[in-house]
C-alpha cells in the first residue's frame, strides 16, 4: 500500500508474510520515502538510532532498514517511482 502526498510517494506499508513468527511483533514493514536513503540512514545513527540493514539497491529502489532510539523498526526508501510532473 503506497501513501502519497500531492501525488508523490511519501510512505508505504508492505506485508512480510510468514517471514516472522507470530509471537515476534508486527507482520508488516513501514517504509518512508526519502530523497537519499544513504544520508537518511546516517542521520538515524546521528540521532541515536541504529541501522539494521545498510542501504542497498532493491527492486523497489535504494532501501535501508533502521530502528529509532526506542527500537521501532522501519525502512527508508528512495523509490524508483518517478514523481508526477506539475502542469
Amino acid at each position: 500500500l503506497a501513501l502519497k502526498v500531492n501525488g508523490a510517494p511519501a510512505a508505504a506499508i508492505h506485508g512480510v508474510g510468514n517471514a516472522l513468527p507470530r509471537d515476534q511483533g508486527p507482520r508488516w514493514m513501514t517504509y518512508f520515502e526519502t530523497a537519499d536513503a544513504d544520508a537518511a540512514a546516517r542521520r538515524v545513527t546521528e540521532l541515536g538510532g541504529q541501522v539494521l540493514a545498510p542501504p542497498r539497491d532493491s527492486p523497489l529502489g535504494r532501501l535501508a532498514t533502521v530502528a529509532d532510539p526506542e527500537g521501532a523498526v522501519f525502512s527508508l526508501l528512495r523509490s524508483d517511482i518517478p514523481a508526477p510532473q506539475a502542469g
